[in-house]
C-alpha cells in the first residue's frame, strides 16, 4: 500500500493509533511494510492476538531487558496474553524503554469493542509521551448509522463531542465535530496528527470521502497536519 510515504514515516517514528473502524486493521497493515526492519507492534490498551503469519517474534511478560533484540522482523510485546486471547498492553515507561531496540513502532492506543464509533473517557485514548505521529481512523461506514449502543462505544461520551441525539443517523456533521471537538479523535494526541478515513473501498466511497475531507479542510485551523483516505480491505490508497 506504500504507507511508508502516505505517513512519511522515518527511522525511529512511534505511530500511536486511535479512533474506530480500522485502527487493527491498519497497525498490521504498516508492521507489514516494514518487515524487514526491527519492527514493533504493542498497544497501552487491550488488542488481540495477530494470526501468527502476521508476525515474527512474540513475548508476554515483563523481563524485556533479558530480550535478543537482534532479530529482526514483526515483534509482539506485551504483558499478559488473556484467556480471550487478548494481549494486554505495557506501560509508557517499559515503551520508553523498550524504544532503542527498534527501528519502528506501531501502537494501538484505543479501544472500541469492534464498533465504528466511539466516545472517550476521561483518561483516553493513551498515546505515549514518545509518540512521533498520532494517527485517528474514521471509518466512513459510520456514516447513516442508528446512534446507538449497538454502534457506539461509549455512547454518552459519543453524544456530548458530536452534538448528536440518540436513535438519529450519524451525519458528515457528527464525524467532523467528533474529530474536532478538544475531548474527540486527537485527544492526547502527540506528534504529527495525521486522520485516515478508511473504507474508501468504491466510487460512491470517493465522493462521501472527498466530502467529509472538505469539511474537514473548512474547520480546520492547523489542527491536523494531513487527511488521507484508504481503503484496508482492499489495500489502496488516496493521496489527495
Amino acid at each position: 500500500m506504500d504507507l511508508k510515504k502516505l505517513f512519511n514515516i522515518e527511522n525511529k517514528d512511534i505511530i500511536t493509533i486511535v479512533g474506530a473502524g480500522g485502527k487493527t486493521s491498519l497497525m498490521m497493515a504498516l508492521s507489514k511494510e516494514f518487515r524487514n526492519e526491527k519492527t514493533l507492534i504493542t498497544t497501552t490498551t487491550k488488542i488481540f492476538l495477530p494470526e501468527s503469519k502476521d508476525y515474527d517474534h512474540i513475548y508476554m511478560g515483563n523481563k524485556f531487558n533479558e530480550l535478543n533484540y537482534n532479530k529482526k522482523g514483526i515483534w509482539v510485546i506485551g504483558v499478559e496474553l488473556s484467556k480471550e486471547n487478548k494481549i494486554y498492553g505495557i506501560s509508557h515507561r517499559d515503551l520508553e524503554g523498550l524504544a532503542k531496540n527498534f527501528n519502528y513502532i506501531f501502537i494501538e492506543g484505543d479501544g472500541s469493542k469492534r464498533k465504528s464509533l466511539k466516545g472517550w473517557r476521561e483518561d483516553e485514548p493513551l498515546v505515549p509521551n514518545i509518540t512521533t505521529k498520532t494517527l485517528g481512523v474514521v471509518s466512513l461506514k459510520a456514516l447513516d448509522l442508528i446512534i446507538n449502543c449497538e454502534n457506539v462505544h461509549r455512547l454518552e461520551k459519543f453524544l456530548q463531542i458530536s452534538k448528536g441525539i440518540e436513535s438519529e443517523k450519524v451525519s458528515y456533521d457528527h464525524l467532523v465535530n467528533m474529530i474536532f471537538n478538544e475531548n474527540g479523535l486527537f485527544k492526547n494526541s502527540r506528534g504529527k496528527r495525521i486522520l485516515v478515513i478508511n473504507a474508501v473501498d468504491n466510487e460512491e466511497d470517493k465522493e462521501k470521502y472527498y466530502k467529509l475531507k472538505k469539511l474537514v479542510e473548512k474547520t480546520n485551523k492547523n489542527y491536523i497536519d494531513k487527511v488521507v483516505g484508504v481503503s484496508l480491505k482492499k489495500e489502496k490508497v488516496i493521496y489527495d
